[in-house]
């Protein structure tokens, strides 16, 4: 289960009068974990949300991927992800380099991080 959707989907559905059980088969999901977020306020869910950070298989090699980016901004996601296959002989799928492109790409702020740091 993810996202505020569903936290306040389960809470709706509570309030409606379904039971913990039915919430959990109409939504897909685990008992306990409909039980959880019944017993949560929305502070705390935010403040659990915040907590939960993603570790992607490409963030060992984050910073290189930036540093080519910058160096070559036509770059295709296809060309990275043979350039990892090629120096770090490392076989990832081309539609998961393809989405860690894009998101390097569409938050700018990673490209201030890394300027903060000098590349070989």
């Amino acid at each position: 289960m993810k996202g505020y959707n569903v936290y306040s989907k389960v809470h709706h559905m509570r309030e409606v009068g379904f039971s913990q059980r039915a919430i959990a088969k109409a939504l897909g999901s685990n008992r306990k974990t409909v039980k959880r977020y019944c017993d949560m306020d929305v502070d705390e869910y935010e403040h659990n949300a915040r907590k939960i950070v993603r570790i992607r298989n490409l963030d060992p090699h984050r910073d290189q991927i930036i540093s080519r980016l910058r160096k070559y901004p036509s770059l295709t996601a296809a060309q990275v992800c043979d350039w990892l296959k090629k120096h770090y002989e490392e076989s990832h799928a081309e539609k998961t380099v393809s989405r860690n492109v894009k998101e390097l790409l569409e938050f700018p702020a990673a490209f201030l991080i890394c300027s903060a740091f000098s590349f070989p």
